[in-house]
């Protein structure tokens, strides 16, 4: 018997946090019975089951989205990629990009994150303390082509990271 169990968040798929919604797949049917046995009476919320009507109804509106996510996500990657400010953002498979500051410190990225929230109302998330290198790096969520095109007039206006306040 093949002892592998696969275990996906749709909810992560479909952009939806919250939700909480995904599946479990394994060959072992003691193991999908011992998962079925721990599911509560109801285990999927009324908007999760709405939610996979919708993926039914709608599913090549869906997936024409994904593309167009799918795209937007590859052309901000190669424009923040052209900014004196990063050194490299990292391929992604997801609706957010990693990237990694052209600075020694860590801490540019947060003084960063503070100015862009402070200045603009942008939010992204300083994830350096999240590698043993703690060289600076941000998440940024890929969003809709103006909203992206208007974090990276921002960007494009630093030629040097911003440096901590003493």
């Amino acid at each position: 018997m093949l002892n592998l169990i696969v275990l996906a968040s749709l909810s992560s798929a479909c952009g939806t946090p919250g939700i909480r919604l995904g599946y479990i797949y394994s060959y072992d049917p003691t193991i999908i019975a011992a998962v079925e046995n721990e599911l509560p009476v109801r285990n999927m919320s009324a908007i999760a089951e709405y939610l996979l009507e919708l993926l039914v109804d709608y599913r090549s509106e869906y997936e024409e989205s994904i593309s167009k996510a799918i795209a937007e996500r590859e052309r901000l990657r190669l424009q923040l990629m052209d900014l004196p400010i990063v050194r490299t953002v990292y391929p992604s498979e997801a609706n957010f990009l990693l990237i990694l500051l052209n600075h020694p410190e860590g801490v540019v990225a947060s003084v960063l994150r503070q100015e862009l929230l402070a200045n603009h109302g942008i939010t992204v998330n300083d994830v350096t303390n999240r590698f043993l290198d703690n060289l600076p790096r941000l998440l940024i969520g890929v969003r809709r082509q103006e909203d992206n095109r208007h974090l990276l007039e921002i960007l494009r206006s630093y030629k040097t990271l911003p440096l901590a306040h003493s």
